[in-house]
């Protein structure tokens, strides 16, 4: 399985019609992966609030085996260790039972419920700080420290995160790293062509 990156609009549209919440607001950026029979997982970025949270629609096809370390690490390492987010937000359908569970396996804890908000249903919400997620950290658990352009449209400035015990910051593996490196520059091409 290979992750897919620049392939936004692709993804974004795979993604709604797995959640089935409608289409997600721009702007936008998304990460996928795919097998040799197409697209089998998504996530969507947006919504991204005053540097401290993002929202993110996360969605896969049952029975595929692309829910890896690798894969959850480059979800959950873009708006943690790219974008610098404290937390990330998600939302699920009261009644869609499997949603709910692959959000709260993955670490999500449940915030609220927005009742009524669907049709039919009720919003759940989810949200994750930073030192709640499994999915990022040091190559075998150690400290690392990654320099990497800023993914803030008309930011050129560097910044270096590293992980320290007790404030939140961690840091992706050395391979996330490098796929995140990856979509921050298809992220930066797309705001310059607009």
């Amino acid at each position: 399985m290979t992750p897919i990156f620049g392939r936004d609009q692709e993804v974004k549209a795979w993604v709604e019609a797995a959640i089935g919440l409608g289409e997600l607001q721009s702007p936008f950026v998304a990460i996928g992966i795919e097998d040799k029979g197409g697209i089998v997982a998504g996530v969507v970025y947006n919504n991204y609030r005053n540097g401290c949270d993002i929202e993110v629609h996360l969605a896969g096809k049952a029975g595929k085996l692309w829910a890896t370390r690798e894969n959850l690490g480059v979800w959950f390492g873009y708006p943690f260790n790219q974008l610098g987010v404290k937390r990330i937000t998600s939302a699920a359908a009261g009644k869609n039972i499997k949603s709910r569970r692959f959000t709260e396996h993955v670490g999500f804890t449940q915030e609220g419920i927005m009742r009524g908000s669907l049709p039919n249903d009720d919003l759940i919400i989810y949200g994750m700080l930073k030192n709640e997620c499994r999915w990022i950290g040091g190559i075998n658990g150690q400290n690392q420290s990654v320099t990497t352009s800023s993914t803030r449209p008309g930011s050129n400035r560097q910044r270096t995160r590293s992980d320290e015990q007790g404030n939140g910051d961690c840091q992706c593996s050395v391979e996330s790293s490098k796929l995140i490196i990856y979509l921050l520059q298809s992220e930066l091409h797309r705001y310059a062509n607009r």
